[in-house]
């Protein structure tokens, strides 16, 4: 979204395609090692991120390519809701274990629901606001494609929130029931993963949110910026979640037999 604002240049795009090739090898290996697909999702928006900067070092040689600018816009927004599904697989799987989804109470089984299906929603709408607002003949058209991009900063940025205000809920609710099915180090580390991802993916949406609703601002007017608080905190947390180890975390979440998913869970307690 951010890259529909100010206009790239070379160096920083070969930078972080470099990290992001970093971390996607990284995520790659991950994937293979513990086929979860939290893994392969992160690797995917990893590998997207890469196309976005290559879309963005050739959209920078030619700022009057229409096709470049919507490539970059429409991989960037289209890509995003990648970063946030894992983190919220790692949140269902955690409430799985220590109470069981089905005993969760009907608003909150709403909650959940819902996030599941605007996760890829707001991106399909940040994917359509980035397409009307560079092929836009009137200004009207302009201006829809810019509150679509609002919209989806916003979707985000309060997904993002609730998943992690639940997560900080939940632990405190069901304190009980983690002491005594023996949860406290996946609860622990569950909870970790949880805080660290939304922060670090909410800093990055708090600028982009301020990038489409002050077009004017200083935020839009240096490129650094996007790369200090958008793009930073998506490579760092890349490279978190592959130092820190999710497979104990995703019962479920993988390519495995329900017996190794039932032993796997076993040793994790």
């Amino acid at each position: 979204m951010a890259f529909s604002v100010v206009l790239p240049t070379l160096a920083p795009s070969i930078v972080f395609a470099i990290l992001f090739v970093i971390s996607s090898i990284s995520l790659g290996w991950r994937t293979l090692e513990h086929r979860r697909y939290a893994y392969f999702l992160f690797f995917v928006f990893s590998f997207l991120r890469i196309a976005a900067f290559i879309a963005r070092a050739l959209w920078s040689q030619d700022y009057t390519s229409q096709s470049k600018a919507i490539a970059t816009g429409v991989i960037t927004s289209g890509g995003y809701f990648l970063a946030i599904q894992p983190l919220y697989t790692v949140f269902t799987e955690w409430i799985d274990r220590i109470i069981g989804l089905e005993n969760v109470s009907n608003r909150e089984k709403l909650v959940i629901r819902l996030i599941k299906i605007l996760i890829p929603l707001c991106s399909l709408i940040g994917i359509v606001g980035s397409v009307k607002q560079f092929t836009a003949s009137s200004q009207e058209q302009a201006d829809l494609g810019t509150d679509l991009r609002k919209a989806t900063a916003l979707g985000f940025l309060g997904l993002l929130a609730i998943l992690l205000f639940n997560t900080l809920i939940y632990a405190q609710r069901y304190s009980n029931s983690i002491e005594n099915k023996g949860m406290k180090r996946v609860t622990k580390k569950s909870i970790l993963v949880l805080v660290i991802g939304c922060l670090l993916l909410i800093s990055g949406m708090i600028y982009r949110t301020l990038s489409v609703f002050e077009p004017t601002s200083d935020v839009n007017k240096k490129e650094w910026y996007i790369y200090v608080f958008a793009f930073a905190p998506e490579w760092i947390l890349m490279i978190f979640v592959s130092v820190i180890n999710l497979e104990d975390l995703l019962g479920k979440d993988n390519f495995n037999s329900d017996e190794e998913i039932s032993n796997k869970r076993e040793l994790a307690k």
